[in-house]
């Protein structure tokens, strides 16, 4: 092994140590950094587009460009809230109003069915009342105290919330102010010989998650667009909140779909507390997956492949491979983040170690010069 490559190694390793003690001793904050990063990515091309327009001898310097592309983030986001949490708000009094006998009624038919089968195959015991616990399960879990508890979990996480928005969107003005400013941070605590380097892989970060979370976007409000204009067309209640929960949660890999379906159903189940399971419920779940069925497949198939797939340049294999191994280290969080973490250490991996044959495999379609 030649001396380069024992340096490389070496390096590699302290970094590794480096990085994962900062993680865990200032999560918090590298969150906070990591997301104003995302963040100013996102609004770095509405900046430039600002500083190119003039208006006589009027000109935006980059500080009031990236000013109004932070209030256009804040605008955008006060938007959305103003649509989804009055729906949030409606429906979370509706639960706490729902009587507990109408739940039961609707779906005592296939819950004494189930409770049948279950005793013939001896799986559950004679004396046990599936509808009695269901029963009590939804008493608990939608009693007005219960309600009110959730809430009052929420308002106590407020706070948190606040010191950390703010957070965010200080770090993201100086971010959009001075584009370089990440990079200086990065390369400040990197050995002069790995400079350029660092360089090069920032360059390459910045465009490959540039494409990856505009993507997410886009595929976010094209999926929930879709859901609430076929739901809204049928008739379901509360079409715009069901919409929107799938297409936010769609962005999750292969589990956020599963849980919109479920947020859905369980959505639907409470708007029409109190009827025949059999010829309302029943069918309205089942449109209603068929729906989020076919949305999703029409995601996987057009914009799956022409948004997010060609902008990561993976294969889906390792794609699914990744979502598994975040998943399975850091939880929801990791499913998240396992795709643009996963980009960033394919690019760190050409650039310092493409002479290894697995890396040099693994980044042989990775090029982020390439149009998309």
């Amino acid at each position: 092994m030649t001396i380069n490559k024992l340096t490389k190694i070496i390096f590699g390793a302290i970094v590794l140590l480096v990085v994962v003690w900062a993680v865990v001793v200032f999560r918090d904050i590298l969150s906070y950094i990591l997301i104003a990063w995302v963040l100013s990515i996102i609004g770095a091309p509405m900046v430039e587009y600002l500083t190119t327009i003039r208006a006589k001898k009027f000109r935006l310097n980059r500080t009031m460009a990236a000013l109004t592309t932070l209030v256009t983030f804040l605008l955008v986001l006060y938007l959305v809230a103003s649509f989804i949490v009055p729906l949030i708000i409606h429906e979370a009094k509706h639960l706490s109003e729902i009587g507990m006998d109408d739940i039961s009624s609707s779906i005592r038919g296939p819950v004494l069915k189930m409770e049948d089968w279950l005793k013939q195959r001896s799986l559950v015991e004679d004396d046990r009342s599936l509808e009695l616990e269901l029963q009590n399960l939804l008493t608990k879990s939608f009693h007005p105290k219960t309600i009110i508890q959730y809430f009052q979990s929420l308002v106590g996480t407020i706070g948190d919330l606040f010191i950390a928005l703010f957070s965010i969107l200080f770090i993201s003005f100086y971010f959009l102010k001075d584009k370089n400013l990440f990079g200086r941070m990065i390369t400040s605590v990197i050995p002069d010989a790995y400079v350029d380097g660092s360089h090069s892989v920032l360059l390459q970060t910045r465009k490959m998650l540039s494409r990856y979370f505009g993507g997410l976007v886009v595929q976010a409000v094209i999926f929930t667009l879709m859901c609430y204009v076929t739901l809204a067309i049928i008739g379901f209640k509360n079409a715009l909140l069901i919409a929107f929960i799938a297409g936010l949660l769609n962005v999750v890999p292969y589990v956020g779909p599963l849980i919109g379906m479920l947020f859905g159903t369980f959505i639907t189940v409470s708007s029409y507390a109190g009827m025949d399971f059999s010829s309302v419920l029943l069918p309205k779940i089942l449109v209603l997956i068929g729906v989020i069925l076919a949305v999703q497949q029409i995601d996987g198939l057009v914009v799956q492949p022409n948004v997010i797939g060609k902008s990561v340049q993976a294969h889906p294999l390792e794609i699914f491979l990744v979502v598994l191994v975040g998943g399975k280290l850091a939880g929801l969080p990791g499913l998240i983040l396992a795709i643009p973490a996963y980009t960033v250490l394919r690019i760190i991996g050409r650039n310092f170690f493409g002479e290894w044959k697995a890396v040099k495999s693994l980044t042989e379609s990775l090029d982020p010069n390439k149009k998309i």
